[in-house]
This record gives structure tokens, C-alpha cells and sequence, in this order.
């Protein structure tokens, strides 16, 4: 069925609209009379993923851990960290999971912590790297990804010089006080003291004399009371 205006057909419908009947009067279709048939759905945002990682997100509930994950979490230690960083950074980095890994699908083999974190935070979605590859090489490289983080050292001096400069605040990053305590105290250089010939050293068990250095004369030690 159609309508005619001014020698134009318009279709009854068009698409998902249906269009209301035209004002002959006004000749216009009041565009607060177009009524849609499909109900807007809200459109999902992921504000805390970084734009570039957006083409990977997944849903979040989809994911599973690994079983024979190697790495343990602490609900009182780096899972409170991680998911500060997250709530406040967001996500910077993709997680890797595999697709089918030791019967299960959708396996984390790196960035599990990240996923318990994204968990706290009630996250829909996160970014996922797929792993590529047997069983064997992502349980290695799962081991691998986390060894190596262990073996960088952190620079003391330039930590201290970061804060002293106001760029960070290194309490509220570290999470740990008596950490951040340890690791500060622990790159002090311990002092070293060059060794003093015998003659040159103090004696404690007997008193020295005192020299004026401007006449020359002993000064008693009682006089310096």
C-alpha cells in the first residue's frame, strides 16, 4: 500500500519506520510523529578500554583461568593493586587467552590477575590477544611472560627523584607501605670507611692534650668545664 503527494508514491513503510500519514495541509511529516518499530537498544561503551584495544574486546564472562596457572594472586596483595590500576588507568594492555587450552575454551594464559581485577570492578568486556599455537607453548610461554617481569630491578634513585619532582605519589602507587619502605631503605649504599694507620687513631683509654692554636699552650681539660 502507498500514498500519494504530489505525484510521489511513498511506501507505507520504509525499513524498520513506519511513517505516520502525511499532513496535506502543512505538506511535512512531523519528524516527532515517526514512530519506530524496533526498540532503541543503549549502545555498549567501554570507556575503560583504550581506544586501540576496542576491536578486541570480548565478554568478560566468556573468559575462564587457566588450571594449571602457575602464578598465585592475593586478594590482600596484588589483586587490590591491579584493580586500582584498572579502575584508574583502565585497560592499557590486552590480556592473552586461547581459544581451546587443556579441554577448556577461552583460557587466560596471561593476565589472569587482570582478570580477577576486571571482575571487581564489574566489567562487561576486556581486550584478549589470542595465543596462536599447542598447549605446551602457552603453559611456556604463560611461565616465561611472568619470570621475566621478575627479572628487571627497580632504579631507587630515580623512583625518589620521580617523587621528589611531584610527578608521582609513590605511596598511593606501591600499595604497601613497608614495601616501598624495604625497597628505600635497601638501595642506600651501604658507607664505607677508609681504614686509619694506628697512629693517626684516638686513644680512648687516656686523655690528650689540649693545644691553644693561638699561643700554643696546653689547656686543661678541667679549664674547658
Amino acid at each position: 500500500m502507498t500514498q500519494r503527494f504530489k505525484g510521489l508514491e511513498l511506501p507505507a513503510k520504509t525499513g524498520a519506520l513506519d511513517l505516520p500519514p502525511v499532513d496535506e495541509r502543512s505538506a511535512a511529516v512531523r519528524p516527532d510523529a515517526v514512530r519506530r518499530t524496533v526498540t532503541d537498544a543503549p549502545v555498549a561503551t567501554f570507556d575503560y578500554v583504550a581506544p586501540d584495544l576496542l576491536p578486541l574486546v570480548v565478554p568478560l564472562d566468556t573468559l575462564t583461568e587457566a588450571p594449571d596457572n602457575a602464578r598465585k594472586h592475593s586478594l590482600s596483595r596484588d589483586i587490590p593493586a591491579l584493580t586500582e590500576s584498572l579502575r584508574r588507568f583502565g585497560q592499557r594492555k590486552p590480556i592473552v587467552a586461547k581459544r581451546n587450552y587443556r579441554g577448556l575454551s577461552n583460557v587466560v594464559v596471561a593476565g589472569t590477575g587482570t582478570l580477577i581485577a576486571a571482575r571487581r570492578l564489574a566489567w562487561s568486556h576486556i581486550a584478549v590477544a589470542w595465543f596462536e599455537g599447542s598447549d605446551t607453548e602457552a603453559c611456556a610461554y604463560a611461565i616465561s611472560d611472568n619470570r621475566v617481569a621478575e627479572l628487571s630491578a627497580w632504579n631507587v634513585n630515580q623512583l625518589v627523584a620521580l617523587q621528589a619532582d611531584g610527578d608521582v605519589d609513590l605511596l598511593q602507587l606501591w600499595g604497601d607501605d613497608a614495601d616501598l619502605a624495604a625497597l628505600l631503605r635497601d638501595g642506600v649504599p651501604t658507607p664505607t670507611f677508609a681504614e686509619v694507620p694506628e697512629t693517626e687513631q684516638a686513644r680512648l683509654d687516656r686523655f690528650e692534650p689540649v693545644v691553644c692554636p693561638h699561643c700554643g699552650g696546653e689547656i686543661r681539660r678541667k679549664d674547658l668545664r
